[in-house]
């Protein structure tokens, strides 16, 4: 077979192309959130536990024991009034009824968001901006952080997208990061050398600029997909705020943030804004990471939260859906009525 070129194809290849093809044709789906929340709810993917959970050790407990089984649901949190879900993506199950496709269409949509990306479109109308907190803001008091085993350092956000643009190229990156929170408005970061973040992080600083973030819980199903696709590929020239557009087939609305100049996911739970400072860094962890083994305590960066004015409502806070939670410096969340999607009680 000769291309247009006059190259020739072998037949691997010739497969390739029809499989390119034929992905090009793939409906186009939609990821978010909340509509992923009422797939899973609809396919009996969910579990709400029936009583009111301690954000101490208990929900970590339990999300820990049904690992890999159907997302749980747990509407009431002690201290708290927002609702926290989590194993959302932790088995192929839960991933099939979130997207409404089976597991190889998923990763067909992953191989066409990595060679068919779309640019953001930018609104002005922002569904997790309908309420804004401006001051005051006290990120431990706001989100039903866990403390997840008894050897962490602290209460920690596990399922936060952070949202950077590279200061030098623009590129924006997705990736998850875990949170230790330090104060109302401070957060410790971990930044590994050889990501996207630290080299976006590593140029703010020779700038001498601090560098902003925005955290995003509870957002595109899509994005959380982009997020933790890691090294080769996903390479650092990939905007992946526009790989999610092409995963979905169909533009990421985004939105100018409240006090950061970024965009950020206009649909979403909360977008936590805020910097990542050059010239701070504070003891960070022990905290079991994706090894389920505690690290040791490290020197980290600290995240701050800046008085500024973004916006929410109480609805739900993701807890382990792939990663990380953080917290930044404007606080914004949906004003939606939250979601029911109670199905079987799991403790009476």
């Amino acid at each position: 077979m000769r291309g247009r070129t006059g190259a020739t194809f072998s037949d691997p290849d010739r497969d390739e192309l029809e499989q390119l093809g034929s992905m090009s044709k793939l409906q186009v789906l939609d990821t978010r959130f909340r509509s992923a929340l009422s797939r899973l709810s609809h396919n009996d993917r969910i579990l709400t536990f029936n009583g009111i959970a301690d954000p101490h050790l208990e929900v970590a407990a339990i999300l820990k024991k049904l690992d890999g089984d159907k997302v749980l649901l747990f509407p009431s949190v002690r201290g708290y009034d927002t609702p926290v879900i989590g194993n959302l993506l932790s088995s192929k199950e839960n991933c099939e009824a979130a997207f409404g496709i089976d597991f190889n269409g998923i990763r067909s949509l992953v191989q066409r968001a990595m060679g068919a990306p779309l640019t953001p479109e930018l609104v002005a109308d922002a569904p997790v901006q309908e309420v804004t907190e401006t001051a005051d803001i006290d990120i431990g008091k706001l989100l039903p952080a866990l403390f997840h085993a008894p050897g962490d350092a602290g209460r920690y956000i596990t399922a936060g997208i952070v949202v950077v643009k590279d200061p030098v190229t623009g590129i924006y990156n997705a990736s998850y990061h875990r949170l230790q929170l330090l104060g109302p408005d401070r957060v410790a970061i971990k930044l590994d050398f050889g990501r996207h973040l630290r080299l976006a992080f590593e140029r703010s600083k020779e700038r001498g600029e601090a560098l902003a973030v925005a955290v995003c819980i509870g957002t595109d199903l899509a994005l959380h997909f982009t997020a933790a696709t890691m090294g080769s590929q996903m390479p650092e020239s990939a905007d992946e705020l526009a790989v999610a557009g092409g995963l979905a087939g169909r533009a990421l609305k985004v939105a100018k943030a409240v006090s950061q100049d970024i965009l950020v996911p206009a649909e979403g739970e909360f977008v936590l804004e805020g910097r990542i400072l050059v010239d701070e860094v504070a003891p960070e962890g022990p905290f079991g990471n994706l090894s389920a083994l505690p690290r040791p305590q490290r020197t980290r960066r600290f995240y701050r939260l800046l008085p500024s004015r973004v916006a929410g409502v109480r609805s739900i806070t993701s807890s382990t859906v792939l990663g990380v939670r953080p917290s930044c410096c404007a606080n914004t969340f949906s004003k939606r009525a939250f979601l029911k999607c109670c199905n079987r009680p799991f403790r009476s």
